[in-house]
């Protein structure tokens, strides 16, 4: 499914930051990028959620997306509102349920629900939905090195995840 899949989706580009982030390196601009460890943190969550809706059945409700269900961290669970939203481009509410690490992420859609989940702290969990057979899911648990070697990885700004941000401001819990 093409408009949820992160990279699929994903133009990289360098743009700018100065201006809206205030920066300049005196010569009047700065060409930076952004990330955030919970971001890349949410990787393998967006991909299992966006494998949910690959089967045509499970792609037409997509359509019908109202609202996302996340139990884990607040800043996880708004990127990932944030991401539906700017991904379906609509409002989605976010009903959140804390927890320290994401547990479960259920997405409705009409009377639907599409449900990527794992027990504790498993690598293997299982997703599930109406019009899809319900199969595992790896979701590594990343640790702070691993998500800083990725994040130093990265060499362009990523127009996914700044538009998830700014959607992601201004949800509420």
């Amino acid at each position: 499914m093409h408009r949820l899949r992160g990279r699929a989706a994903r133009k990289a580009y360098r743009r700018p930051v100065a201006g809206r982030c205030g920066l300049d390196d005196g010569v009047g601009r700065l060409d930076a990028w952004v990330t955030d460890l919970a971001w890349l943190r949410l990787e393998p969550w967006r991909e299992a959620i966006a494998s949910v809706f690959d089967p045509a059945a499970a792609a037409a409700a997509l359509g019908e997306v109202r609202a996302v269900s996340v139990n884990g961290p607040v800043n996880e669970a708004r990127l990932l509102a944030g991401w539906l939203c700017s991904r379906l481009d609509r409002d989605v509410e976010l009903e959140h349920e804390g927890d320290t690490h994401i547990q479960r992420v259920a997405v409705r859609c009409g009377g639907a629900e599409y449900v990527i989940e794992r027990r504790d702290r498993e690598h293997v969990g299982r997703a599930y939905g109406p019009g899809t057979t319900e199969h595992p899911i790896v979701l590594p648990i990343l640790d702070a090195s691993t998500l800083l070697g990725r994040a130093l990885d990265i060499r362009d700004a990523d127009e996914v995840f700044e538009a998830a941000l700014a959607s992601a401001v201004g949800q509420r819990t």
